[in-house]
This record gives C-alpha cells, structure tokens and sequence, in this order.
C-alpha cells in the first residue's frame, strides 16, 4: 500500500468491484498457491456484473 493515504484510497478496490457498472472478466486459476479457489466462487456471488473464469493450472 503506497505511504500517501490518498493514493492509497485511488488504489484500493475495497467496496468497489461490486459497484461496477461496466462487464468485467476475472480469471481465477484452480490451481492457484496462494488463494484457494474457493475464495473466488465467494466473490462470484458478490459480483454481479464480473464474468468469473476458472482456468486449470
């Protein structure tokens, strides 16, 4: 996180995916090490207007 605050609000997505009113592609890898895929299935139920991908390895 930059050390400005302001650009640091700039750069967050917090609370602002779910607002999006434009189509948006989100690739999820199943085999991904660092979040388990489960985590995306979550944030597929929250945001409507991201089509989610879930591509092998």
């Amino acid at each position: 996180m930059p050390k400005d605050p302001n650009l640091g609000q700039v750069l967050s997505t917090k609370n602002r995916l779910d607002k999006l009113t434009i189509p948006a592609l989100y690739l999820y890898g199943k085999d991904d090490v660092l979040l388990p895929v489960e985590n995306g299935y979550m944030q597929e139920d929250a945001t409507p207007n991201i089509q989610y991908f879930y591509p092998e390895q």
